[in-house]
C-alpha cells in the first residue's frame, strides 16, 4: 500500500465520542489488547496535529474533525484541540516526548484491539453503520506507515525459529516487540529480531523498559534447544551484538543446558574463546560442564614456570598461602585473565595464556583474585573484596612505618 491519500484504520462497530473526550474509559473486546490506559487515541489526536497531519474520525453516520486554536494561559501560549467546533479538554502538550511513529502505533493498536484492519484512505468520506474509520493525511505519517513492518510496529510473516514463546525473525532490528508490537529497543543491535508472546506488563506509552528480564526469557528458552545450527549462530554472534552480551550466569541451574548446547559451545570455545560470549563458560560450570569446554592446557615454558614461582612468592610475602591447583589454558575468552570455579575439587584456579605476556604481577594479582574467590568466598564488585584489599594495603603501610625510625616519623606532622 503507498497510502498517498492517506492511512485508514478501520474497524466495526462506532466509536463513542467519549473515547476522544475522556481519559481513563477502557472497555475493549480483546482478550488480550495492547492498550488498557484509555488514553491512546487522546495522546495519537495530539501528536498528529503538532506534527501538522489531518485527522478525521467516521463512526457510523457521523463525521469528527479536528483541529487547533491557540490560547494564553498564564502569560503562556497552548494549543488546544477542538473536534466539530468544540473545544476539547487537552492540548499538543499531551504527550510531547512522544515521535510521530508512537501514533501511528497507538492507532494501529487500537484497530488491531478490536479486531480492525488497516487499509488506504477511501477517495471520499464513507459513512457506514456500525463501522468506524480514523483517516489520517500527512507525507510523514504515510512514510511511517510504508516502512512499519520490522521497523516502527507490525512484524508480518514466519518466524526464523521459535522456542517456547518467543518468535526471533531473521532480520535484525534493534527493536524488539510484544505480540507483533514494538515495544522497546536493545541497547546493542542483536543479530536477530525477537517478538515475546508471554505477558509482559506495558507502561503507559506501550513501552517495555526491563531488558535484563528479556534477556532471561531469550536464553530460558534457547538454551535446551537441540537445533544445531541456531545454536551455533547464536553462541557465535559477533562481539558488539546483544546476544554477545546476553549474561547466561542469570539462568543457573533452572535452565540447563541441553547436550547440543553444550557440544556446540565446546566446539566454538575450544576453537577460539574470543569469539563467543565470555558469560557462558560460568553458566555452564554452574551446571558441571566445565572442564570439557577448556581449550587444551597449556605446557608453560621454564621462564614461565619461573615467572609463576616469584608470583606465589610476592604472595606467600603478602599473607597469602594460595593451595588451589594452578592450570593455564591459551585463552579463556577475551578480556579474561583468570577463573575459579569452586565446584570443582581440588579447587583449581584457571589463568590465561594472556597474564605470562603482561609479566609477572599480573599473574600474582590475577592469582591473587581468583584465591579470595575461592579461599576467603570475596566475590567481585563486593563491599567485602574492596574492604579486604583495603584493609590488607593499610597493614602493610603499618608494618612499613613500623620500620621507620622515630626521627623520621617525629619529622611528619600534622596540622589542624
Amino acid at each position: 500500500m503507498t497510502f498517498e491519500n492517506g492511512v485508514c484504520f478501520r474497524n466495526p462497530g462506532e466509536l463513542s465520542e467519549i473515547a476522544f473526550k475522556s481519559f481513563g474509559v477502557n472497555a475493549k473486546e480483546s482478550q488480550s489488547p495492547f492498550g488498557y490506559f484509555g488514553t491512546g487515541l487522546k495522546y495519537s489526536i495530539a501528536i498528529l496535529l503538532r506534527h501538522g497531519c489531518e485527522i478525521t474520525i467516521f463512526a457510523g453516520e457521523k463525521k469528527y474533525e479536528f483541529s487547533l486554536q491557540k490560547e494564553d494561559f498564564r502569560g503562556k501560549s497552548f494549543e488546544f484541540l477542538f473536534c466539530n467546533g468544540e473545544k476539547l479538554a487537552f492540548t499538543t502538550e499531551l504527550g510531547k516526548t512522544w515521535p510521530l511513529w508512537m501514533a501511528y502505533r497507538e492507532l494501529l493498536c487500537n484497530c488491531l484491539d478490536e479486531n480492525g484492519c488497516l487499509e488506504e484512505a477511501p477517495l471520499q468520506d464513507v459513512l457506514r453503520q456500525n463501522e468506524t474509520r480514523i483517516v489520517v493525511r500527512g507525507a510523514e505519517f504515510a512514510e511511517i506507515a510504508r516502512e512499519a513492518e520490522g521497523k516502527y510496529t507490525l512484524l508480518n510473516g514466519s518466524p526464523y525459529k521459535t522456542f517456547g514463546k518467543v518468535d526471533i525473525h531473521r532480520n535484525s532490528s534493534q527493536a524488539y516487540f510484544y505480540k507483533g508490537i514494538r515495544v522497546g529497543s536493545f541497547a546493542k543491535s542483536p543479530i536477530f529480531t525477537y517478538n515475546f508472546k508471554r505477558n509482559l506488563t506495558l507502561s503507559e506509552d506501550r513501552t517495555y523498559t526491563d531488558t535484563y528480564y528479556l534477556e532471561y526469557v531469550i536464553l530460558s528458552e534457547i538454551v535446551g534447544s537441540s537445533d544445531e545450527d541456531f545454536l551455533r549462530e547464536f553462541i557465535k554472534a559477533p562481539e558488539g551484538s546483544a546476544e554477545y552480551n546476553f549474561r547466561f550466569p542469570m539462568l543457573m541451574t533452572a535452565y540447563p543446558p541441553s547436550e547440543t548446547f553444550l557440544e556446540v559451545f565446546r566446539e566454538e570455545y575450544q576453537r577460539d574463546p574470543k569469539k563467543v560470549n565470555p558469560t557462558i563458560l560460568a553458566y555452564v560450570d554452574q551446571n558441571g560442564s566445565f572442564e570439557d569446554c577448556l581449550p587444551k592446557e597449556k605446557v608453560l615454558s621454564l621462564m614461565q614456570r619461573k615467572e609463576l614461582q616469584e608470583a606465589l612468592y610476592v604472595l606467600s610475602e603478602l599473607g597469602y598461602s594460595v593451595t588451589e591447583e594452578i592450570k593455564v589454558s591459551t585463552s579463556l575468552g577475551k578480556g579474561v585473565l583468570g577463573r575459579a570455579f569452586p565446584t570443582k575439587h581440588p579447587r583449581t584456579i584457571y589463568l590465561a595464556e594472556e597474564c605470562f605476556v603482561k609479566g609477572m604481577r599480573c599473574i600474582a594479582s590475577t592469582v591473587l583474585e581468583e584465591h579470595l574467590h575461592l579461599s576467603w568466598s570475596l566475590q567481585d564488585f563486593s563491599r567485602e573484596f574492596q574492604e579486604h584489599i583495603l584493609d590488607r594495603y593499610i597493614a602493610l603501610a603499618c608494618l612499613k612505618i613500623g620500620e621507620v625510625s622515630q626521627v623520621n616519623k617525629a619529622s611528619f606532622n600534622l596540622s589542624f
